[in-house]
């Protein structure tokens, strides 16, 4: 957990006008004012800790890849293939939990993991795609075909 930071303003004695001097200090230094004499002409606010979504990591936002690999294209390719299959995908995330694909109103709906690493993701949506049968008349590259591991008809 994050130390509480205290933020403490002096205003003079009897004025209501802004504050002369601000400082923020630990929480140590908060109790430590609090018990001398010198609070009695100060005013001091607690601020806590900034809130979070709950369960998600309060980490600042990195982009995890500058430069997409063969897998990043792979997924991107499969993703835009599901789409014209008419599959809703979704990214979502789980804390590493994966994902997985159900149907609802008559769609196949595949939710991927934003957590998860590409091949992960990749997995997660070949598994929902396998055994379409429309697949084997769809436009991919050899990468795709293979992956999918897709059965074509006579």
């Amino acid at each position: 957990m994050p130390p509480i930071q205290v933020a403490a303003m002096t205003l003079p004695c009897g004025d209501s006008s802004a504050a002369d001097s601000a400082s923020i200090f630990s929480i140590e230094d908060f109790r430590q004012a609090t018990q001398s004499e010198q609070t009695a002409s100060s005013v001091v606010a607690v601020v806590p800790p900034r809130p979070t979504a709950v369960g998600r990591p309060s980490v600042p936002f990195k982009r995890r890849h500058l430069e997409a690999g063969p897998l990043d294209r792979l997924l991107g390719e499969a993703t835009s293939l599901a789409r014209k299959l008419g599959v809703e995908v979704r990214r979502r995330w789980l804390a590493g939990a994966g994902g997985g694909s159900y149907w609802r109103s008559g769609m196949l709906r595949v939710v991927l993991d934003s957590e998860s690493s590409s091949a992960a993701q990749l997995a997660t949506l070949a598994d929902a795609l396998r055994g379409d049968h429309r697949l084997s008349s769809m436009p991919m590259s050899s990468a795709l075909f293979e992956f999918l591991d897709v059965r074509r008809a006579a």
